[in-house]
């Protein structure tokens, strides 16, 4: 009996923490709800108080590999402030680094206590579906395909963070179809997985359907190396169907495949290049001079937007990963962040053939690199969830105190 009761008691402990963290998921993910007050720091608040129930509230002194180093980034991106254009504009993505070490901390606390990896997918995959169908509801989305160059998730909504939005649920719920014999649970990762793909592609966002596109063809060929080769060109194959499919149906071209005409313009010299690849090529050239000027530590963090501004007259980031960084926090941040990118895949690479998880991490992990050409996501909460996600996946010499 008292096993049983306490069987009872952590299964509720392990659904509350579930839910607060779906909350804090859905909430982040929303611009909208993401700019309030009251629903950010309550999310926030239901956190903490979720995970001192679920864990008997232990308090989590010990950093482990992912805190550890986002914490020191977190810290450089402080001290930037010392020397930025604007220390206000620098704070801004201090105080959002704050809130997401705090949950992140707790997050990784969980997983060395025995929490499941993909409990915290299914949360991020629901939180995903939330959010999809308050955009179908909320956004006109006849618009998606027009509005793509702008701030983006991090600021505001617009057919690029739709759509990375869309292709990263999309990849977690295929890999969650074949972690449930529950056929309830089956149908709904399926539907969700099929339904956001269509929504990644209506939004017209190139770089996302990119990210689909690499995630999808990875974790399909590295799923089973023995038939690597076969299930390549099964693959070549589907997108190959896939890009006759944007580029022939109106609907699609009119968000997409114009947009792919104009990529590849811009590209080759030939033909007429749209406005948003050419203003994007613009952010990287001017991004390369600024950096070339203060290439050691930059000119502190979130500060491209600053320089931008004076050159283009856009208040925005670079649309680029890397230009951002080395932009904002010089080599020394440039390198520093990507430290753990490196630390990822090699583990990654090495530990390929233990579990399939790993599988799908670095599929999932490769494509945002891929991804980190056409946008900027390094205070973007799901990048550090996937990055503390991988890291923990591959630690050695770790183990977990005890269970929920």
């Amino acid at each position: 009996m008292i096993n049983e009761n306490t069987s009872r008691v952590q299964i509720k402990r392990e659904y509350v923490w579930m839910l607060a963290l779906t909350l804090f998921f859905t909430v982040n993910i929303n611009y909208d709800w993401r700019t309030g007050y009251l629903a950010w720091y309550g999310s926030l608040f239901f956190v903490l108080v979720s995970y001192l129930y679920a864990f008997n509230g232990c308090i989590p002194l010990k950093l482990y590999k992912f805190t550890l180093w986002f914490l020191s980034f977190m810290l450089l991106c402080t001290v930037s402030m010392l020397w930025s254009l604007s220390a206000s504009i620098a704070f801004v993505v201090i105080k959002t680094f704050i809130v997401f070490f705090a949950v992140l901390h707790l997050i990784q606390f969980s997983l060395h206590y025995g929490f499941k990896v993909e409990y915290l997918l299914k949360c991020y995959l629901l939180a995903t579906v939330i959010n999809a169908v308050y955009v179908i509801i909320t956004v006109d989305i006849a618009q998606l395909g027009e509005i793509q160059l702008g701030s983006g998730m991090i600021e505001g909504w617009n057919g690029n963070g739709i759509g990375f939005l869309a292709s990263n649920g999309a990849i977690i719920g295929a890999y969650l179809i074949g972690k449930t014999r529950n056929k309830t649970e089956k149908l709904f990762y399926i539907v969700s997985a099929i339904g956001l793909i269509f929504l990644t592609l209506y939004t017209g966002s190139r770089t996302a359907f990119l990210v689909l596109v690499v995630e999808y063809t990875l974790y399909f060929c590295l799923i089973n190396p023995a038939k690597m080769f076969r299930r390549l060109l099964i693959s070549a194959g589907i997108v190959a169907i896939v890009f006759v499919l944007v580029m022939r149906i109106e609907v699609f071209y009119n968000v997409l495949g114009s947009r792919i005409e104009g990529l590849f313009a811009l590209w080759s010299g030939e033909g007429e290049a749209d406005s948003s690849a050419s203003i994007r090529q613009a952010f990287i050239d001017n991004g390369i001079e600024w950096f070339k000027e203060q290439p050691l530590v930059g000119y502190g963090v979130n500060n491209y937007k600053i320089l931008n501004q004076g050159a283009t007259g856009r208040f925005t980031y670079a649309h680029n990963n890397f230009i951002e960084i080395a932009v904002d926090l010089g080599l020394v941040g440039l390198i520093w962040y990507y430290s753990a990118f490196v630390v990822a895949v090699k583990n990654l690479l090495k530990n390929l053939k233990k579990n399939k998880i790993n599988v799908f991490l670095i599929s999932i992990l490769l494509a945002s690199l891929v991804g980190q050409y056409g946008t900027v996501c390094y205070y973007n909460f799901f990048e550090n969830f996937l990055l503390l996600l991988c890291l923990f996946t591959t630690e050695n010499g770790e183990e977990r105190e005890h269970s929920l």
